[in-house]
C-alpha cells in the first residue's frame, strides 16, 4: 500500500489498542520514498509519531473512518477538508463553533512545531525509540474515560520526565468523560494543572476540540503552530512534504 502510487492517503478505521505491536513489521524507508497522509488518533498515536519521527513527514490527529459517518459534525469535515488541501496557512478557530468555548489556563503567544496525542500513548513513548525530543515544541494532549488520580499519574510521569520544562506552548483537548461533578473533578483537574504547569511561562488553551470528541478538529503532527491566546487562534503554517498533496477534492 505504502508504495503503491495510486494510494495518496491511509484513513485508520479505528483506535483501540496494541498500534505499538506492528510498528516491527512496517518498513518505515517506504513512507520517507512515498509520503502520503495518514489520518488518525487515539491508540494511531504511536503510530503517527513513529512515522514522524522515523520518516520526517507530516501525519495527521484527526478523525478516522469510523468518525465519518452520518453523525459526524459538519465542522469537522471542513477542517479536515482544509487540513489536507493545499492551503498555506489555516486558523483552527474558523472551524470551531461561536458557541463553543475554549478555555485559557495561561494567557500569551507561543510558536512551533506541533507533537502529541492520546496522553497515555505519550506516556508510553517514555524511555523508547519513539520518545519525541519536545524542545521548543507545541504539545497537544487528550484522553477519554480516565479518572482525575489516573491523568494525575500520567501527567506527573512526564512532568518528572522533564517534558514540559521547553515547551513554547500547550493544547490540552476536551477529556471526554473523565469528569464527574459529584466528586468536583474538573475543580481538582484545574488544580493539577496548577501543581504541574504553574511554574512554566508559555501559553497553555484547555478545552480544545481535539481527539475523543464529536466536535474535532484535525492537527497536522509535525506542522509549524502559532498560539494566541487572546482569540484564542491556533494557527497551523503548513511547511511539510505534503504541502502539495491535494486530495481534499477526490475523497470527499
Amino acid at each position: 500500500m505504502m508504495a503503491d502510487p495510486e494510494v495518496n492517503a491511509i484513513f485508520c478505521a479505528r483506535g483501540g489498542y496494541g498500534s505499538a505491536r506492528i510498528l516491527p513489521y512496517i518498513d518505515l524507508n517506504l513512507f520517507s520514498r512515498n509520503p502520503k497522509i495518514i489520518l488518525g488518533f487515539s491508540d494511531i498515536t504511536i503510530l503517527l509519531l513513529c512515522i514522524l519521527k522515523s520518516a520526517n513527514i507530516v501525519t495527521f490527529h484527526g478523525p478516522m473512518v469510523s468518525k465519518l459517518g452520518s453523525n459526524c459534525h459538519a465542522q469537522n469535515i471542513k477542517c479536515l477538508i482544509k487540513i489536507l488541501s493545499n492551503t498555506k496557512t489555516v486558523n483552527l478557530s474558523d472551524y470551531i463553533p461561536a458557541d463553543y468555548s475554549i478555555d485559557v489556563f495561561r494567557h500569551g503567544q507561543g510558536s512551533g512545531f506541533l507533537v502529541g496525542g492520546c496522553l497515555s500513548l505519550l506516556q508510553t513513548c517514555l524511555g523508547t525509540d519513539l520518545n519525541i525530543d519536545l524542545k521548543g515544541k507545541i504539545l497537544f494532549w487528550e484522553e477519554v474515560g480516565e479518572k482525575v488520580y489516573r491523568l494525575d499519574r500520567m501527567i506527573e510521569h512526564l512532568y518528572r520526565a522533564g517534558c514540559f520544562k521547553e515547551l513554547s506552548g500547550m493544547i490540552i483537548g476536551k477529556l471526554s468523560l473523565c469528569f464527574s461533578d459529584r466528586k468536583n473533578d474538573k475543580q481538582r483537574f484545574f488544580q493539577l494543572l496548577s501543581k504541574y504547569f504553574g511554574e512554566y511561562k508559555y501559553p497553555i488553551l484547555y478545552n480544545v476540540p481535539i481527539g475523543h470528541t464529536i466536535l474535532q478538529m484535525t492537527l497536522p503532527e509535525g506542522s509549524y503552530c502559532q498560539i494566541d491566546t487572546t482569540g484564542p487562534n491556533i494557527i497551523i503554517k503548513k511547511q511539510h512534504a505534503l504541502e502539495n498533496l491535494d486530495i481534499s477534492s477526490t475523497i470527499f
